[in-house]
């Protein structure tokens, strides 16, 4: 929704092809959801696997490259960026865990 500003950010944390990375994850995201929709109210083994799938791709870069705290020198943003990168270590612990 706020392409824009997160191509930006992602431009800002020097990730390769900022605007393909951030519509490539957006599509991973929409996939990874609907796969784990689909585990829920429609358990279907090999979807809901590969929507789970999806979201470790996601998480696995996002979180290292994104939310890399023991770069920041500014406190705030040390804090921030801690808060998400263990937001999204426990993410990828549920998903894990539902595999």
């Amino acid at each position: 929704m706020h392409a824009k500003n997160m191509i930006g950010y992602a431009t800002f944390k020097k990730v390769p092809y900022p605007k393909l990375a951030v519509y490539t994850t957006g599509v991973l995201l929409i996939l990874g959801g609907f796969g784990t929709f689909l585990q829920v109210y429609q358990p279907v083994a090999y979807l809901s696997s590969i929507g789970f799938l999806f979201l470790i791709i996601f998480l696995v870069p996002t979180t290292f490259m994104m939310h890399n705290f023991w770069k920041d020198t500014d406190p705030e943003a040390r804090m921030s960026n801690k808060v998400n990168f263990l937001k999204n270590l426990a993410l990828l612990g549920a998903i894990l865990l539902m595999i």
